[in-house]
């Protein structure tokens, strides 16, 4: 009997090669391959998104990684926000704070938002801060001035799926 969890591998000869595991990761099926003992080792997870809503080719949330670390880092963003400015007012940015007041900006969320992606980075989550610097758009809303908008460019740090090598003389 196994213990709890564990899957034997089926015999050699019926196992995927690279090819056919290829095959069914492009059909979004996620893949896995067997070590000398035949213990299962997962290969490659990922979801079964594959078109926008568009219907056009997007590959942009098909690696299960990607989509776990966008949700924490969207779960991290709102945690931090709302720690950071718990029944705070709002303000623009050119009102002038003074001590002890209650009072967020979007140019403070923005900074909030610049020092938690300097976190994520020290987590090994994103990476191109200066990029994101550039690309964060923090704003009030015009229609609710009780809303402030943003859009925030992680730039993900990716997995190491491939090592190509080449080996060649050099004369």
């Amino acid at each position: 009997m196994l213990p709890r969890g564990q899957i034997l591998a089926p015999p050699v000869g019926d196992r995927f090669d690279l090819d056919a595991r290829e095959q069914l990761l492009k059909d979004g099926i996620s893949t896995w391959w067997a070590d000398d003992d035949g213990s299962i080792r997962l290969d490659n997870i990922i979801t079964s998104y594959q078109r926008n809503s568009y219907g056009y080719e997007d590959t942009s949330y098909l690696q299960l990684e990607t989509v776990k670390t966008l949700a924490f880092l969207r779960y991290s963003m709102r945690a931090r926000i709302a720690q950071r400015f718990p029944r705070h007012k709002l303000a623009g940015d050119s009102f002038e704070l003074r001590p002890g007041q209650f009072i967020v900006r979007p140019k403070d969320i923005r900074h909030e938002l610049i020092a938690l992606a300097g976190d994520w980075q020290d987590a090994g989550l994103v990476e191109s801060i200066e990029q994101f610097k550039a690309e964060l758009l923090v704003e009030r809303d015009t229609n609710n001035v009780n809303r402030v908008n943003s859009i925030v460019p992680p730039d993900l740090v990716n997995q190491f799926r491939v090592f190509a090598a080449r080996v060649d003389f050099i004369n």
